[in-house]
Protein backbone atom coordinates (compact mmCIF):
# COMPACT_ATOMS: atom_id res chain seq x y z
CA UNK A 1 0.00 0.00 0.00
CA UNK A 2 0.78 3.42 -0.55
CA UNK A 3 2.31 5.41 2.46
CA UNK A 4 2.26 8.64 3.28
CA UNK A 5 4.78 9.36 6.26
CA UNK A 6 2.23 13.06 6.64
CA UNK A 7 -0.74 11.39 7.12
CA UNK A 8 0.29 8.63 9.87
CA UNK A 9 1.63 8.70 13.45
CA UNK A 10 4.25 5.72 12.48
CA UNK A 11 5.08 3.03 9.59
CA UNK A 12 2.27 0.76 10.81
CA UNK A 13 3.33 -2.54 12.65
CA UNK A 14 2.68 -4.88 9.75
CA UNK A 15 4.88 -3.37 7.20
CA UNK A 16 7.42 -6.00 5.62
CA UNK A 17 9.50 -2.90 3.99
CA UNK A 18 9.19 0.79 3.31
CA UNK A 19 10.05 1.28 -0.46
CA UNK A 20 10.67 4.68 -1.16
CA UNK A 21 10.62 5.34 -5.17
CA UNK A 22 11.92 8.01 -7.20
CA UNK A 23 11.50 10.86 -4.81
CA UNK A 24 11.34 13.65 -5.73
CA UNK A 25 12.05 16.37 -2.28
CA UNK A 26 13.74 16.03 0.88
CA UNK A 27 11.89 14.20 4.13
CA UNK A 28 10.98 16.19 6.41
CA UNK A 29 12.61 15.47 9.98
CA UNK A 30 9.34 14.14 11.50
CA UNK A 31 8.93 11.99 8.64
CA UNK A 32 12.55 10.52 9.55
CA UNK A 33 11.83 10.09 13.19
CA UNK A 34 9.17 7.58 11.51
CA UNK A 35 11.44 5.69 9.32
CA UNK A 36 14.00 5.48 12.32
CA UNK A 37 11.66 4.16 14.83
CA UNK A 38 10.50 1.89 11.77
CA UNK A 39 13.86 0.74 11.02
CA UNK A 40 14.76 0.56 15.12
CA UNK A 41 11.82 -1.98 15.45
CA UNK A 42 14.09 -4.05 12.80
CA UNK A 43 12.23 -2.66 9.54
CA UNK A 44 13.33 -2.60 6.12
CA UNK A 45 14.14 -0.27 3.44
CA UNK A 46 14.81 0.27 0.40
CA UNK A 47 15.24 3.30 -1.46
CA UNK A 48 15.04 3.77 -5.57
CA UNK A 49 16.31 7.68 -6.72
CA UNK A 50 17.97 9.77 -9.21
CA UNK A 51 20.66 11.83 -8.67
CA UNK A 52 20.12 14.93 -7.72
CA UNK A 53 18.68 17.32 -10.74
CA UNK A 54 17.94 14.19 -12.87
CA UNK A 55 14.54 12.92 -13.38
CA UNK A 56 13.83 12.24 -17.00
CA UNK A 57 15.56 10.30 -19.21
CA UNK A 58 16.49 12.52 -21.68
CA UNK A 59 16.73 15.66 -19.35
CA UNK A 60 19.38 16.16 -16.66
CA UNK A 61 17.69 20.15 -15.52
CA UNK A 62 15.04 18.80 -13.23
CA UNK A 63 14.20 20.09 -9.25
CA UNK A 64 15.09 16.68 -7.63
CA UNK A 65 16.76 17.31 -4.61
CA UNK A 66 15.88 14.15 -2.69
CA UNK A 67 19.01 13.19 -0.69
CA UNK A 68 20.89 16.40 -1.11
CA UNK A 69 23.85 16.36 1.56
CA UNK A 70 22.27 18.75 4.27
CA UNK A 71 19.00 17.03 3.94
CA UNK A 72 17.55 15.28 7.20
CA UNK A 73 17.37 11.68 5.82
CA UNK A 74 20.65 12.03 4.52
CA UNK A 75 21.93 12.66 7.60
CA UNK A 76 19.77 10.18 9.05
CA UNK A 77 21.42 7.72 6.34
CA UNK A 78 24.87 8.53 7.18
CA UNK A 79 24.78 9.10 11.09
CA UNK A 80 22.83 5.62 11.26
CA UNK A 81 24.01 3.06 8.60
CA UNK A 82 27.32 5.37 7.34
CA UNK A 83 26.07 5.53 3.88
CA UNK A 84 25.77 8.57 1.80
CA UNK A 85 24.80 9.29 -1.33
CA UNK A 86 27.05 11.46 -3.33
CA UNK A 87 26.03 14.53 -5.32
CA UNK A 88 27.07 13.13 -8.06
CA UNK A 89 26.50 11.81 -11.63
CA UNK A 90 28.14 8.60 -12.61
CA UNK A 91 30.11 8.98 -16.05
CA UNK A 92 31.74 6.40 -18.02
CA UNK A 93 33.16 6.44 -21.32
CA UNK A 94 34.29 2.84 -21.42
CA UNK A 95 31.25 0.56 -19.76
CA UNK A 96 28.49 1.94 -21.20
CA UNK A 97 25.08 1.60 -23.37
CA UNK A 98 24.66 4.48 -25.81
CA UNK A 99 26.15 7.26 -23.79
CA UNK A 100 28.41 7.85 -20.54
CA UNK A 101 25.55 8.36 -18.45
CA UNK A 102 23.96 4.99 -18.94
CA UNK A 103 26.88 2.88 -17.08
CA UNK A 104 27.32 -0.83 -17.08
CA UNK A 105 28.19 -2.66 -13.66
CA UNK A 106 31.58 -3.55 -14.26
CA UNK A 107 31.98 -6.54 -11.20
CA UNK A 108 29.20 -7.61 -9.20
CA UNK A 109 30.35 -8.73 -5.99
CA UNK A 110 29.59 -12.65 -5.59
CA UNK A 111 30.90 -13.20 -2.59
CA UNK A 112 27.94 -11.35 -1.10
CA UNK A 113 24.51 -13.50 -0.63
CA UNK A 114 22.41 -11.15 -2.00
CA UNK A 115 24.73 -11.44 -4.98
CA UNK A 116 25.66 -14.78 -4.82
CA UNK A 117 24.77 -17.14 -7.89
CA UNK A 118 23.90 -13.97 -9.96
CA UNK A 119 24.58 -14.63 -13.43
CA UNK A 120 27.01 -12.54 -15.34
CA UNK A 121 25.45 -10.50 -17.54
CA UNK A 122 24.73 -6.58 -18.24
CA UNK A 123 23.37 -4.61 -15.58
CA UNK A 124 22.39 -0.85 -16.62
CA UNK A 125 22.19 2.32 -14.55
CA UNK A 126 21.09 4.98 -16.67
CA UNK A 127 21.84 8.09 -14.77
CA UNK A 128 23.28 6.70 -11.69
CA UNK A 129 25.27 8.34 -9.06
CA UNK A 130 27.52 7.02 -6.62
CA UNK A 131 27.31 6.47 -2.70
CA UNK A 132 30.01 6.89 -0.29
CA UNK A 133 30.44 4.45 2.67
CA UNK A 134 32.38 4.67 6.03
CA UNK A 135 35.29 2.59 6.08
CA UNK A 136 35.22 0.20 9.07
CA UNK A 137 39.05 -1.14 8.08
CA UNK A 138 39.91 2.47 8.09
CA UNK A 139 40.35 2.33 12.66
CA UNK A 140 42.15 5.66 12.14
CA UNK A 141 38.98 6.72 10.95
CA UNK A 142 37.81 9.43 13.46
CA UNK A 143 33.93 9.73 11.40
CA UNK A 144 32.92 6.01 11.65
CA UNK A 145 30.79 6.36 15.06
CA UNK A 146 30.16 3.38 17.19
CA UNK A 147 26.36 3.20 15.90
CA UNK A 148 27.84 3.15 11.95
CA UNK A 149 30.10 0.21 13.11
CA UNK A 150 27.48 -2.33 13.69
CA UNK A 151 26.55 -2.31 10.12
CA UNK A 152 28.01 -3.94 7.24
CA UNK A 153 28.42 -2.08 4.17
CA UNK A 154 29.85 -3.87 1.00
CA UNK A 155 29.49 -2.98 -2.38
CA UNK A 156 27.55 -5.45 -4.58
CA UNK A 157 27.88 -3.76 -7.89
CA UNK A 158 30.91 -1.41 -9.36
CA UNK A 159 31.59 0.59 -11.96
CA UNK A 160 34.96 0.81 -13.75
CA UNK A 161 37.90 2.12 -12.54
CA UNK A 162 37.81 4.80 -15.51
CA UNK A 163 34.26 5.72 -14.19
CA UNK A 164 33.71 9.11 -12.22
CA UNK A 165 31.39 11.14 -10.22
CA UNK A 166 30.10 14.54 -12.73
CA UNK A 167 29.80 17.13 -9.66
CA UNK A 168 28.60 19.32 -12.52
CA UNK A 169 25.49 18.28 -12.46
CA UNK A 170 23.76 21.62 -13.71
CA UNK A 171 26.30 21.82 -16.81
CA UNK A 172 25.58 17.91 -18.03
CA UNK A 173 23.18 17.17 -20.70
CA UNK A 174 22.93 14.28 -23.17
CA UNK A 175 24.33 16.57 -25.61
CA UNK A 176 27.19 18.23 -23.59
CA UNK A 177 29.07 15.09 -22.20
CA UNK A 178 31.06 15.67 -18.76
CA UNK A 179 34.93 16.29 -18.15
CA UNK A 180 36.65 14.59 -15.83
CA UNK A 181 37.58 17.73 -12.94
CA UNK A 182 40.44 16.30 -10.28
CA UNK A 183 39.79 18.88 -8.41
CA UNK A 184 35.72 18.06 -8.05
CA UNK A 185 35.09 14.90 -9.58
CA UNK A 186 35.37 11.53 -7.88
CA UNK A 187 37.48 9.21 -9.43
CA UNK A 188 36.11 5.61 -9.72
Amino acid sequence: DTLDLSEVESVPDDATAIILVGPQTPVRQDEVNKIAAYMERGGRMVILADPPYVDEYESLVSTNTFLLEDSPFSQYLWDEFGIRAREDLISDTTAAYVNEFNVLASVINQSNPIMAGFPAADILFPFARSIEIADPLNVDNPDLTERQAQYVREPMLLTSNESFGETRLRDVNVDNLADFDPDEDTAG
